[in-house]
């Protein structure tokens, strides 16, 4: 590293989410001279509340400003998603920044289609005005990258992944874990993720009832919570779907015992920019059912890692489900495939290299 600091703006330790998930497992991989200055949510749920909303942004905005006058920074690094929400909230540390002459480096975590396409006129001046002041983007997206380009953004746009804490897998034993699966008369079917409705949740239901009346064996379980967990429970309970569980949130241990218990993963979200839990499955050798949303198909192929769909059917996604689980030998293929991208590619002491690099590559550009 540099003399000079780095500092990365962060959610709160207990704020959940990708980003969250992201930063403070690549903190362990990174080195001590960064400096980390949390703004934006700090618990969950975060409670909505004007007042106390706005007296936080002025607080970590002068908290932001007391590290920039005391350090020696070359570079900031701030991550958000593509919506108007975290530009307004964001943008000002973006503004901030520049007028401290640093060097700015924006890692869009979210991409919503509708919002993005919909730019035009005095909105998109403004937006563009703050974003592509950055001196760097960071993408998750080939398209997403092509769409910044187009707009005339001209400057260095990187590719990059989310991650898998190692600390999540270090104990698992992959051959040991395979054989569990395919010899196992149960089957699993996992999601994990927020439990809302635009992550599929009631789409992947429909297919779960459609496999269960000719496979009983099959069990599906939901790991996450959200605005509709109370929905989708009175939903399988008025319908007496049997073999789902909900988990709740979960996290550690719980986390890793329910992935070494599943045997297939499937994630239909409406958008996405890449879903870390994804990437965890692929970790853990479970083959993924997704859709073809955000960063996904940059590091998920069709047919080697899974499916990759891009209309969600209940009944084809069914079909895909036990044409993985009942090939023994295409799902140990994809099982070792998903392994090996994964450790190779996401684990966060990979990704913390890769990042090194780039926030040093951008603080050394004249």
């Amino acid at each position: 590293m540099n003399q000079k600091k780095i500092v990365m703006l962060v959610p709160g330790p207990n704020a959940r989410g990708g980003i969250t998930n992201y930063y403070y497992s690549i903190r362990k991989e990174l080195p001590d001279e960064i400096i980390y200055v949390i703004r934006g949510p700090r618990n969950w749920p975060n409670k909505k509340n004007k007042l106390n909303e706005f007296g936080r942004f002025i607080k970590d905005n002068y908290n932001f400003i007391k590290v920039l006058i005391k350090e020696d920074v070359s570079v900031i690094q701030i991550a958000l998603p593509f919506t108007s929400t975290a530009i307004i909230r964001d943008g000002l540390f973006i503004l901030i920044g520049k007028l401290f002459a640093k060097k700015v480096v924006v890692f869009f975590r979210g991409w919503i289609d509708d919002y993005v396409y919909s730019l035009s006129g005095l909105r998109l001046i403004i937006i563009k005005k703050i974003l592509f002041s950055a001196n760097a983007i960071i993408e998750l997206s080939e398209s997403n990258k092509k769409h910044l380009q187009n707009l005339g953004y001209s400057k260095k746009i990187y590719l990059e992944t989310t991650l898998v804490n190692k600390e999540l897998i270090e104990d698992f034993d992959f051959n040991e874990g395979l054989q569990k699966r395919v010899n196992s008369s149960k089957k699993t079917i996992l999601f994990l993720s927020r439990i809302e409705k635009e992550k599929g949740i009631y789409q992947l239901l429909d297919s779960f009832k459609i496999i269960k009346k000719q496979f009983p064996e099959f069990d599906l379980v939901y790991a996450g919570d959200g605005k509709e967990e109370v929905n989708l429970a009175k939903k399988i309970k008025d319908e007496n779907i049997t073999g789902v569980s909900l988990k709740g949130f979960v996290s550690g241990d719980e986390k890793k015992q329910i992935f070494k218990n599943a045997n297939i993963f499937v994630f239909l979200s409406e958008h996405e920019g890449m879903p870390n839990a994804v990437l965890e499955a692929m970790a853990f050798g479970l083959p993924v059912i997704t859709t073809n949303v955000g960063g996904i198909a940059s590091v998920f192929k069709n047919e080697i890692n899974g499916c990759l769909v891009n209309t969600v059917n209940p009944e084809d996604i069914a079909k895909n489900i036990g044409n993985i689980i009942f090939d023994t030998e295409r799902y140990k293929e994809i099982s070792e495939i998903n392994y090996k991208v994964a450790r190779n590619n996401f684990w966060s002491d990979v990704v913390a290299k890769r990042m090194v690099t780039i926030l040093n590559e951008v603080s050394n550009t004249k």
